[in-house]
């Protein structure tokens, strides 16, 4: 097949253009693309450390800016309970209920709610530390007492070393005892955590009855003493 002139010559121009257009299509384009992705690179590289270089010229004052945080931190945290339990609550309260006295006649407990502050940090050996929990807790307490040991109450719980407040309080004049009843709602407010622990309550001793529902109530120590005495008279007997 005989090829004219005019198709010898497009020929030619397609493949001057081939030979042009080919370092450019799989050379010269892709540099550039890379290129231009390294500038942008190159850009946010530079702002980034441009603002590290910013933060590190002031190490000094957000060092000591963090120290003086957890100091705060530590000291907010001391301010609440290591934890709140039921009998702690209830030695609490029998407490005030003799110090004012503010005669107690129900109580209603609502139950621990346990809020995550920090989940704290996992060393190498798998130890979890810094753990830091909120705990809180309701109590609703039917009261009868004059309204100025009520007045002493209300001061002595927000003045109390341990965070807790009055939500609610209701009050009524009752003509016939001369005195004023109603409902006081306290809430206590606490932080659970590596090296926090609450004191167990101070419970003084109880009277116990004997075996006989006609005999008289004996305190802890006699009993124990009875217990005792009772166990080494059941020892004698067997040696003999």
């Amino acid at each position: 097949m005989k090829i004219s002139d005019r198709d010898k010559k497009l020929i030619v121009i397609i493949i001057i253009a081939i030979v042009i257009a080919g370092p450019y299509l799989l050379l010269i384009k892709p540099y550039n693309e890379k290129q231009a992705t390294l500038e942008t690179e190159i850009v946010t590289l530079q702002e980034r450390y441009d603002y590290l270089s910013t933060l590190n010229e002031q190490r000094e004052f957000y060092l000591s800016e963090i120290e003086r945080f957890k100091s705060e931190r530590e000291v907010v945290i001391s301010e609440y309970a290591g934890g709140i339990r039921q009998e702690n609550t209830i030695m609490f309260l029998r407490n005030i209920e003799l110090s004012f006295p503010l005669q107690m006649t129900t109580l209603s407990f609502s139950g621990n709610v346990v809020t995550p502050i920090d989940a704290g940090v996992t060393d190498e050996n798998g130890n979890v530390t810094g753990v830091l929990n909120g705990v809180s807790t309701s109590t609703s307490i039917a009261y009868t007492c004059d309204y100025e040991n009520m007045k002493q109450f209300l001061d002595y719980i927000m003045k109390y070393k341990e965070r807790m407040v009055v939500s609610a309080l209701d009050m009524t004049y009752d003509d016939s005892i001369g005195k004023i009843t109603g409902i006081v709602v306290l809430e206590q407010y606490a932080f659970t955590g590596d090296g926090r622990e609450l004191a167990p309550a101070v419970i003084p001793s109880m009277e116990h009855g004997n075996e006989s529902i006609f005999g008289t109530y004996i305190s802890d120590e006699a009993l124990r003493e009875k217990l005792a005495e009772e166990a080494e008279s059941e020892g004698e007997e067997a040696e003999e």
